[in-house]
């Protein structure tokens, strides 16, 4: 393959097309899950996948009239998930050895494709002039997104989420198509390998995000100690996205009780804004006692709150003091396991009840580090 016969998936100088850039995480009060029973192709290639049509959906349509290519055979299959786990494809497992041939940055022609398709509505109380996202959690290992036929873009690095922005794309009145195509190998590939089960598809959430024209992008919250431990800043930095003068304001609160607040004018030009606090005596964060504190970031017009976000903040300093890991001036023994995101049954597709247990389990044996075994969470 060459020149423009070569794949984005097989091409190491494209990552993604049109994602937005990473962002803290947090989602937006107008929040809609995509979670759930898609209509679903498996096919051995990309070249005999689906190919994806410009239909428009009406509220009337019925749900059966959604698949995008009726040549194709389509069942449903849930997200998040795995599709090796669902009847398609099987697992497998590699250590050292891949499971393709070794030809970085190609994968082979066989490179088994998965079609997902769902119907969606955009909630009527989502105001006029909002930008509207779709959100991939993660995906298994690289895909392409379509709505209602408009390309929106491509994306890999499946343990990575990826957001576009699909406002140009969207009938707020009708009903709209989501095509998502999935390839089971890319680049991406090579780099992922690791000792455990390889599993392809949609396998962490999927939603549809509405965020208001006056916004805030990112936030960075990052807690200071002093040199004796005693006393702290709190150092805030958020992106701004608006078109009109707006107001940033900061809330710190401990348990319920309020404990300080700062805000700053953002006038319609202005990108970024700083905010902080001073915290006399705060509660320390160690893995023994780990007191949070509730940080609530506003962007207002006037007396108007447009967006909230909430943040969860942690006071402590961890340095390499002597040769060792102190946190908060003292020396501390890591007691520490090796992880991987796995479910017997579901995969990479853990519910949270299962992941909780399982954080508490290493507690209870006194864990207080985790690997996140070679990849990025």
């Amino acid at each position: 393959m060459h020149g423009d016969q070569v794949p984005d998936y097989c091409n190491e100088q494209i990552v993604q097309k049109n994602r937005l850039p990473p962002r803290a995480y947090w989602l937006p009060k107008e929040c809609l899950s995509l979670n759930g029973q898609w209509d679903f192709n498996y096919a051995s290639s990309p070249r005999l996948a689906p190919q994806v049509a410009g239909t428009i959906l009406t509220p009337s349509t019925e749900a059966s009239e959604s698949l995008l290519d009726t040549n194709h055979e389509w069942k449903k299959i849930t997200v998040p998930g795995h599709w090796q786990l669902q009847g398609y494809g099987h697992p497998h497992y590699t250590n050292v050895v891949f499971p393709i041939p070794v030809c970085p940055p190609f994968v082979p022609s066989e490179n088994p494709t998965g079609s997902y398709t769902k119907t969606f509505q955009v909630p009527s109380r989502w105001t006029e002039g909002s930008q509207l996202r779709l959100r991939f959690e993660g995906v298994d290992s690289a895909f392409q997104i379509w709505l209602n036929g408009v390309e929106i873009g491509y994306s890999q690095g499946s343990r990575n989420p990826a957001e576009f922005d699909i406002t140009h794309a969207v009938n707020k009145d009708d009903g709209n198509i989501l095509f998502v195509r999935v390839y089971q190998w890319s680049d991406g590939t090579y780099i992922e390998d690791q000792d455990q089960w390889w599993l392809s598809g949609m396998f962490r959430d999927v939603y549809l995000l509405c965020f208001p024209s006056s916004r805030i992008e990112d936030f960075e919250v990052v807690p200071h100690l002093d040199e004796t431990y005693d006393d702290a800043e709190l150092k805030i930095s958020a992106e701004i996205s608006s078109d009109t003068p707006c107001e940033l304001k900061a809330e710190l609160s401990y348990s319920g009780k309020a404990l300080d607040s700062v805000k700053k004018k953002v006038s319609a030009d202005q990108k970024e804004v700083f905010l902080s606090f001073d915290v006399a005596c705060p509660h320390k964060w160690t893995a023994e006692t780990p007191a949070l504190y509730d940080l609530k970031l506003s962007l207002c017009s006037g007396d108007d709150i447009i967006q909230t976000i909430y943040q969860r903040v942690g006071f402590r300093k961890v340095e390499l003091r002597g040769g060792l890991i102190t946190v908060n001036g003292r020396r501390v023994l890591l007691r520490g396991v090796n992880r991987h995101d796995h479910h017997p049954r579901y995969g990479r597709a853990v519910p949270y009840d299962f992941m909780r247990k399982d954080l508490l389990l290493m507690k209870q044996h006194n864990v207080n580090a985790l690997r996140t075994s070679h990849y990025p969470k």
